[in-house]
């Protein structure tokens, strides 16, 4: 291939990532799920969505779980932090590049950057957390797989929250009830 080629073929596949919204699944899985999942365990099992908790490894900044037979591996690293201060020397923002990496079966198929953004106001800090440029996608049945997993827990997470929320909305119901003389 052409180097012009190969540059058109990149850029084919980097917007093939974002239209399948790949950073999303994967930060979503990692950020929202898999970080908590060391703490559910100990604390409140029930939370773990039962097709990959008996799997998962958390080890410092990696994941590594099963689908089927197939090892997923999420691994993120952080680059150094800059802090920009006012004048009195009080922290205004941080801000910490980083990567995010998936490796299925130790075959490195995707990658991209983020910005974690932290503004530290009078009142609390702000959480600003930017997906950036995809530098690594290699295609395949994978994508999918991730996607349909996500889907999975975020429906268990809802089972076990209107589980716990029933008999809460039952006790509402019947004070309303008490309330209109119902």
């Amino acid at each position: 291939m052409e180097p012009d080629e190969v540059q058109a073929e990149i850029e084919q596949r980097k917007k093939r990532a974002e239209d399948l919204r790949i950073r999303e699944v994967l930060w979503c899985l990692y950020d929202s799920h898999f970080m908590r999942y060391e703490a559910w365990i100990r604390e409140d099992p029930q939370w773990v969505y039962p097709g990959i908790g008996e799997a998962i490894k958390l080890s410092d900044k990696r994941v590594q779980f099963l689908i089927a037979q197939t090892v997923h591996q999420l691994i993120y690293k952080e680059g150094p932090a800059t802090e920009s201060k006012d004048r009195r020397g009080v922290p205004e923002e941080k801000i910490v590049p980083a990567t995010l990496a998936l490796r299925v079966n130790d075959q490195r198929v995707f990658k991209f950057e983020i910005c974690r953004r932290t503004r530290y106001t009078d009142t609390c800090p702000l959480w600003d957390d930017q997906l950036g440029e995809v530098t690594r996608f290699i295609d395949g049945l994978w994508v999918l797989e991730l996607t349909d997993l996500l889907e999975k827990i975020r429906a268990h997470e809802d089972s076990v929250r209107n589980q716990r929320e029933g008999p809460r909305k039952a006790r509402e119901l019947e004070a309303l009830k008490k309330r209109f003389g119902l």
